[in-house]
């Protein structure tokens, strides 16, 4: 038989267990919420391929899209023409002619997102594509002729999404 004070000696050992564990949780969920606060962003994968045009991003306030086009070993150099365009195909902007790449070198041009005037979805983005058309030797095109579209923060500079196409392998 347990006496009365054996029992509230239970009592009080399950309440210090119970009050360690939430104790040991609380500690552990701040803890993780702190290391999420952190935690450096990782990069984003490339998801398609930028040169065909049929993906689509949404391009939020505060973002720029960059399209960047790299000539990585033409020695005759790239010429192109791009633009970027809204989800139904209208031109948001687009080069002024053609522009030339030459060898080793890599031209960007952005898109500001708080500078277009155009339909947003119900987020608040513009969705829109980029098309890049290349003018080259085709294995040069194939190999040495590369497109980036990332979008950016303007604020931070930090890169929320990237889609790359890289040149195919001999």
């Amino acid at each position: 038989m347990h006496t009365k004070h054996e029992s509230m000696k239970g009592e009080n050992m399950n309440a210090r267990k119970t009050f360690a564990k939430a104790l040991t949780l609380g500690t552990l969920a701040v803890a993780m919420v702190a290391v999420w606060a952190v935690w450096p962003v990782s990069k984003v994968k490339a998801v398609g391929d930028p040169s065909d045009g049929k993906y689509g991003l949404g391009l939020a306030r505060g973002q720029t899209a960059r399209l960047t086009v790299i000539n990585s070993g033409e020695e005759r150099g790239f010429i192109v023409n791009w633009k970027f365009l809204d989800g139904e195909g209208n031109p948001l902007a687009q080069s002024d002619g053609t522009v030339e790449v030459p060898p080793g070198q890599i031209k960007s041009f952005d898109l500001d997102g708080d500078s277009l005037d155009a339909p947003r979805d119900r987020f608040g983005r513009i969705q829109f594509r980029a098309k890049v058309a290349g003018r080259g030797h085709r294995r040069d095109l194939n190999h040495n002729f590369q497109i980036l579209v990332e979008i950016f923060d303007n604020d931070t500079g930090k890169t929320t999404a990237a889609i790359y196409s890289s040149p195919e392998s001999d």
